[in-house]
């Protein structure tokens, strides 16, 4: 059993550890290819991204999906997320009116018969 393997006599040796793979995951993006995004970006940083992928198709032979690429490129930090700012919102004064039947409504639910 792994818990009995952990144990050592004391609590802190059965302390829940870091659930973080060692190993990456079989899909992700290989050494070689990150080499090979990293020196196009820096041989021509003005390279868009759909350039980018073509480039990588054609010369390279990548086989990955186009938006695995603007994925990876997102973590390495070569193009950010645009923060969104919105304009703050600025209560505007309610518009009283200064004379009586201008903006009054009456509901007439019933009219008696005279």
């Amino acid at each position: 059993m792994i818990w009995n393997k952990k144990f050592d006599g004391t609590k802190e040796s059965l302390v829940d550890k870091s659930h973080k793979p060692h190993t990456p995951h079989p899909n992700d993006h290989t050494e070689i290819e990150l080499k090979w995004i990293k020196d196009y970006i820096r041989r021509n940083p003005n390279i868009s991204m759909l350039e980018l992928y073509g480039k990588l198709r054609i010369d390279k032979g990548s086989s990955r999906h186009a938006c695995s690429l603007f994925i990876i490129l997102r973590k390495l930090g070569y193009y950010k997320q645009k923060q969104h700012q919105y304009k703050k919102y600025i209560p505007k004064p309610y518009d009283t009116p200064k004379i009586l039947g201008i903006k009054w409504q009456l509901d007439v639910k019933y009219i008696p018969k005279a």
